[in-house]
């Protein structure tokens, strides 16, 4: 699993509103709850969450494709290494643009991101399986068995049924990133990755503003008081003497002192509220584009109900 540092832009990726006023001088659409100082991310919220699918469409979804995998497998006579529900997220991470977490996750995580956000497919289902069966999820065999082996296997033909009725863009666009969508990409994550390269827009538009320019260079003063020496909040994050997820006594230190000094000088009201700001614009631009992605939520999520009914 990779840093924090590496999805500082995103991601991918899943991830806001305010109490200073915007250089608009209006409110964002789809602005959210007030924003309470301190350090923890996931107690904002931004416009753009908006159009992320809710935890529990979320959940549909993975326990639709779940039953639909299974189904297709069972069917061609493979009943090994069933594919297992994933573990429910209970806090799941949408703005690592801010790069700001507890205190206390800093004095044991430094950077790097908390042991319950590590990818749960490290050394799990996906890798306990067989050739066999990959050739099957991924039709890379045309029989199996004497039986057809759908076209793209078993994940594509879940994919298929999961997104009848809509129409996918085959990419998504954010500030210089794209995103290619695959034919057999699982729907489960689509609508949280389609937001998150959209954000990049926004996120890019508020690092320039002259607000976030201002509280960074509080911020910089503050970490030089406490003798760590950094010209921004990427470049302390993403420090090359940070090996990985090898915490040294160093990382661990400037991370603590990183996120006391982003309480100090009230970073995160602020960070949210230009980043409210320059997504209300992105959602204007991209109206209709946003207005597509949250009517595929939904038909997908219909789907997804008819799978579970049986």
């Amino acid at each position: 699993m990779g840093k924090m540092k590496k999805k500082a832009f995103l991601v991918p990726a899943l991830i806001l509103m305010i109490t200073s006023c915007s250089s608009s001088g209006d409110t964002p659409e789809g602005a959210g709850k007030q924003t309470p100082s301190g350090s923890d991310p996931s107690l904002v919220s931004t416009p753009l969450d908006a159009y992320v699918p809710s935890q529990q469409d979320t959940r549909a979804l993975q326990r639709a494709e779940v039953t639909l995998v299974n189904r297709c497998l069972n069917r061609l006579g493979y009943a090994e290494n069933p594919m297992p529900e994933p573990a429910i997220d209970k806090k799941r991470e949408l703005h690592p643009e801010f790069l700001t977490f507890p205190v206390e996750q800093a004095e044991k995580r430094g950077y790097n991101p908390p042991l319950s956000q590590l990818d749960a497919n490290e050394g799990g289902w996906d890798k306990r399986s067989s050739k066999t069966q990959q050739e099957l999820l991924h039709g890379e065999v045309k029989v199996y068995g004497g039986m057809p082996v759908p076209e793209g296997g078993c994940v594509r033909e879940a994919a298929d049924r999961l997104t009848k009725g809509t129409k996918i863009p085959s990419k998504i666009v954010g500030q210089g990133f794209e995103l290619n969508r695959k034919e057999q990409a699982s729907p489960t994550g689509l609508g949280e990755a389609h937001v998150s390269v959209i954000r990049i827009e926004a996120t890019s538009g508020a690092k320039r503003d002259r607000r976030m320019a201002r509280v960074v260079e509080k911020w910089s003063n503050c970490m030089a008081g406490s003798g760590y020496r950094y010209q921004s909040i990427d470049e302390a994050a993403s420090d090359d003497r940070w090996d990985g997820n090898q915490l040294s006594p160093l990382e661990a230190a400037t991370a603590k002192a990183d996120m006391a000094c982003k309480r100090k000088v009230d970073y995160l009201r602020v960070a949210v509220a230009v980043q409210s700001d320059y997504e209300g614009r992105v959602i204007r631009k991209r109206k209709v584009e946003l207005a597509t992605l949250r009517s595929n939520i939904e038909k997908w999520v219909d789907n997804a109900s008819e799978v579970l009914r049986g």
